[in-house]
């Protein structure tokens, strides 16, 4: 075993105390309706509840893993999601170690301590299973296994459906990636055959049932939503922080030499000003517990401080291009990021860990002084918020 993992090994029990000894005794939010569904299940009532729009696969698991440990108490479920996490944790491993001499075991740590992932790491909600379904795909299809990656990519839009938009856009990047080597359309369409068929399947699917959502549908219709990208954007400036400071002289540099990024800049101002909105009923100021409408309502309400996010939002976004890729293809990711999300009508963080966590997997690594850094720094925003969420001070 590598020092690297000795130390990772460290890193995650630490991770896990923290998040042991500050485990909300409350369900969290969603939590609720998804440990309701559960309890119906276990109790032998098949009914589909309105508040899960979901497909209700995953719930099923866990009634059946529940009746199988046996679990009574409803907040117990969350040994099952646990075990969710140990294999999140595990396909972190795996992914961070493919092709690497040494264990980077500060990425691992990131990706660990990723803020939009670390608090519900615990919690029974769908993201991390669809999350780890999703990474798997990813791999699966660098590695060349399109049909198998495909399959798992079915298997993350079974679990949440948004995952049917990563799995398009992976699909799009592995016919890019094999058109880019190859030169040969017609191998590039065979590669990206297998997504394509999933993702009409499932197409047919939302078509017929008049929605990407079940349930409730009336407030999970797809439209544009700009502001979701805005959002984005703004949180990846607040995580990768350490990035933007270091990345700040040298972004500062081509800001002021390339004369048409200012006019880049005083374009995009008044499509930020006048696009910046807040719409959806569940980002109402009425529910500013939530970290992310509390933001989203004090921007939208003061334009000077609208104006400040869009200079920070601008300069910081610079910032994390100009970092480095370690391929020239994994580029198009910032192509990819923000039509993942655009198409959301709710703002919501949970939809941005896949373009996180595919973000850090695929950019250079800085000096150790650096990665170091952005570890601690992102460690502490993710207990901050967990330590927040489990005092029942806001909700993140």
């Amino acid at each position: 075993m590598s020092s690297g993992l000795y130390k990772f090994l460290l890193l995650l029990i630490g991770a896990v105390a923290c998040l042991w000894l500050a485990l909300p005794d409350f369900a969290v939010v969603d939590e609720q309706f998804h440990l309701e569904q559960i309890k119906r299940l276990a109790n032998g009532d098949p009914t589909h509840l309105p508040n899960i729009t979901t497909f209700i696969y995953l719930h099923q698991l866990y009634a059946w893993l529940g009746q199988w440990l046996p679990i009574s108490d409803l907040l117990d479920y969350r040994l099952i999601s646990a075990m969710f996490a140990g294999l999140w944790v595990l396909l972190l491993i795996r992914v961070v170690s493919a092709g690497n001499i040494l264990f980077d075991w500060k990425l691992a740590g990131q990706l660990l301590f990723l803020p939009v992932i670390f608090p519900y790491l615990p919690l029974v909600y769908t993201d991390l299973p669809a999350l780890s379904c999703l990474l798997l795909c990813a791999w699966l299809m660098y590695q060349k296994r399109f049909i198998t990656g495909a399959l798992t990519g079915a298997l993350a839009t079974w679990v949440r459906q948004p995952s049917l938009i990563w799995l398009g856009l992976l699909t799009l990047w592995a016919g890019y990636r094999c058109y880019t080597q190859q030169t040969d359309a017609f191998r590039a369409v065979k590669v990206m055959l297998p997504g394509v068929v999933v993702m009409l399947l499932f197409a047919g699917f939302f078509v017929f049932n008049d929605s990407v959502a079940l349930g409730d549908k009336s407030h999970h219709r797809v439209s544009l939503n700009l502001t979701n990208g805005y959002f984005m954007l703004l949180m990846a400036a607040v995580i990768f922080m350490p990035l933007v400071v270091r990345q700040s002289n040298e972004t500062w540099r081509l800001f002021i030499t390339s004369r048409w990024l200012w006019l880049v800049f005083l374009a995009g101002m008044p499509l930020y000003l006048n696009t910046f909105e807040v719409s959806h009923p569940f980002n109402g100021t009425q529910l500013n517990m939530f970290l992310r409408n509390l933001t989203l309502n004090t921007l939208v309400t003061h334009w000077g401080w609208l104006l400040i996010s869009y200079v920070l939002l601008f300069f910081c976004t610079l910032a994390l291009i100009s970092c480095p890729m370690r391929r020239p293809e994994f580029r198009a990711l910032w192509l990819a990021l923000p039509m993942s999300v655009v198409m959301m009508p709710l703002v919501e963080q949970r939809y941005y860990m896949m373009g996180f966590v595919l973000w850090l997997l695929c950019r250079q690594r800085f000096t150790d002084t650096v990665e170091g850094v952005l570890l601690l720094w992102m460690a502490l925003i993710s207990t901050s918020l967990y330590w927040g969420i489990s005092q029942r001070w806001f909700y993140f």
